[in-house]
């Protein structure tokens, strides 16, 4: 089977399996050299999420948990804190433990955009957070049920335009990708 044949969702899954083992990868060498005096990680480590169970960044973290639960022997668990446009997550980690046992999958958003979009954060992107490495890239599509008079994008802005005020979208929160987009 060659890739263009393989659907686009198993391709997005492939992909995040192999960055999420280059990310085990990245740490488990990181920890390799000090298992005669393991120092870390001490005790379970904890990977905060701000998706909800089921998603895509959520089936991500656990893949990351699992392998570093190996590498490591220490059991590494997923803790979703969905919500409040990822502050319920953020606040979480904050209050955690400062020893490293506490992870957190963040979107892009939570760290380039909102610092743009809110006056005031309760947190500070630059300070309160060290980025490994980025885990996996999704695509968002701008879809219309298959009955719709929109065939094109074009179709929508001329009837945006036809039409002031009259069309409506939805998204998952406020700040999130497709909202900005």
């Amino acid at each position: 089977m060659t890739l263009r044949t393989v659907s686009p969702l198993r391709r997005r899954i492939g992909l995040a399996s192999v960055a999420s083992l280059g990310l085990a990868a990245t740490l488990g060498l990181a920890s390799h050299g000090a298992h005669a005096q393991q120092t870390f990680p001490t005790k379970p480590v904890r990977i905060i999420t701000p998706f909800p169970v089921g998603g895509g960044p959520d089936g991500v973290a656990r893949i990351v948990a699992e392998k570093l639960g190996r590498i490591w022997n220490q059991p590494v668990v997923v803790e979703n804190r969905p919500g409040g446009n990822g502050f319920i997550a953020i606040d979480a980690f904050k209050r955690g433990a400062k020893d490293g046992h506490d992870l957190i999958v963040l979107d892009n958003v939570h760290l380039a955009a909102y610092p743009s979009l809110f006056k005031k954060l309760p947190y500070d992107a630059a300070k309160d957070f060290d980025t490994l490495l980025p885990l996996f890239k999704t695509h968002f599509f701008f879809t219309v049920g298959t009955a719709s008079k929109y065939k094109t994008v074009g179709d929508i802005v001329a009837d945006a335009k036809a039409r002031p005020g009259k069309l409506n979208y939805g998204s998952w929160s406020v700040g999130n990708p497709v909202h900005l987009g």
